[in-house]
């Protein structure tokens, strides 16, 4: 069986895995994809007695989980993890991979993901977001920095990035269609109706 998790906010409401196996005797999928969600929790994905669990893919991710945890944020299989942000310096990473699947990523630690398959590790992982208050649009990549427009793919490294548009994750949900943001009115009905000034954009 195939499962896509795509696009998704994991809230640090809770301090628990963004995938959880509940039932030991639960079969997991074959094909799992986990592309441009921002984690802000750990990603243990294992069954049985700890074994790791496989993500066919994983890519475009931000993982901005606790930190200093004496287990690991990032625990799994892997035969495709590129353009991922880890931002939690002390995060213990555990990925069973190929050296060449793990690639074009930024981690705070070389002992997270090293430098080798043009992976970074950027101490100070501020620089490169806009930043601000938006639980989600904080994450936004800065134009010209260490994650701007140098993925796997030329795009930006992080959630917001990847070649394909519409996999990207949107602000708040909003679908790629235009949205409203702004509605004025006088509220003085005229001869021909009611004068109302609409702003609308498209997200991507």
């Amino acid at each position: 069986q195939m499962l896509t998790v795509l696009q998704n906010f994991f809230p640090s409401t809770y301090n628990t895995s963004a995938l959880t196996i509940g039932n030991a005797g639960f079969v997991p999928p074959v094909d799992l994809i986990f592309n441009n969600n921002i984690v802000q929790k750990t990603l243990v994905w294992t069954y049985g007695n700890g074994n790791p669990g496989k993500l066919t893919q994983c890519r475009n991710n931000i993982f901005d989980g606790p930190d200093n945890l004496a287990t690991p944020s990032l625990k799994f299989a892997t035969t495709d993890f590129q353009n991922n942000i880890l931002i939690a310096t002390g995060a213990i990473v555990e990925i069973t991979a190929n050296a060449a699947d793990v690639a074009y990523n930024i981690g705070t630690q070389s002992a997270q993901f090293g430098t080798a398959n043009n992976n970074l590790v950027v101490p100070n992982t501020t620089s490169l977001f806009v930043g601000g208050t938006s639980p989600d649009g904080q994450y936004l990549i800065k134009s010209g920095s260490q994650a701007s427009q140098n993925g796997s793919d030329g795009a930006d490294r992080g959630a917001f990035g990847g070649f394909v548009v519409t996999s990207r994750y949107t602000l708040s949900g909003l679908a790629p269609v235009p949205v409203v943001y702004q509605a004025t009115t006088t509220g003085v009905v005229t001869p021909s109706g009611l004068p109302v000034t609409i702003k609308a954009r498209t997200i991507k």
